[in-house]
């Protein structure tokens, strides 16, 4: 089997983007907060369990809802870097905002915009063992 990332609805589990991954990869949330306009990138890494863990929160200045004193917090260049989080997830969960979700990276390789993804709808992102079955050439 091979690992997959998987985004899909909570829901009706419709599926809006597969893509081969492998551990140690890293995955990139790049979001815009809302009120503040602050951008705020959250970047874990595939594990051999498909779980994903939560290494690092970078946030241009502080506002409403973001975490405070997760990991080692540094701060370089007015950017706060929240690192050696390494907070376990077996799925990531969000409500997709078309506006707050700029993009979802994979090794800095961007794969699907927030703006491609459902707006206000229930998403969620985890890592399944999929059996990538190829079509057999006649």
């Amino acid at each position: 089997g091979s690992k997959v990332l998987v985004i899909s609805h909570q829901e009706t589990n419709e599926i809006y983007l597969m893509e081969k991954v492998t551990p140690g990869d890293a995955l990139h949330f790049k979001w815009i907060h809302s009120f503040e306009h602050i951008p705020w990138t959250e970047e874990f890494e595939v594990l051999d369990n498909n779980q994903l863990v939560l290494h690092e929160i970078t946030v241009a200045g502080f506002g409403a809802g973001i975490p405070e004193n997760k990991g080692v917090v540094s701060i370089v260049d007015g950017i706060i870097i929240m690192s050696d989080i390494n907070e376990i997830f077996e799925e990531i969960n969000w409500i997709n905002s078309n506006t707050a979700l700029v993009y979802i990276a994979l090794n800095d390789r961007e794969l699907i915009k927030g703006s491609e993804l459902p707006h206000h709808e229930l998403l969620k992102l985890n890592v399944e063992e999929r059996v990538i079955i190829w079509p057999r050439l006649k």
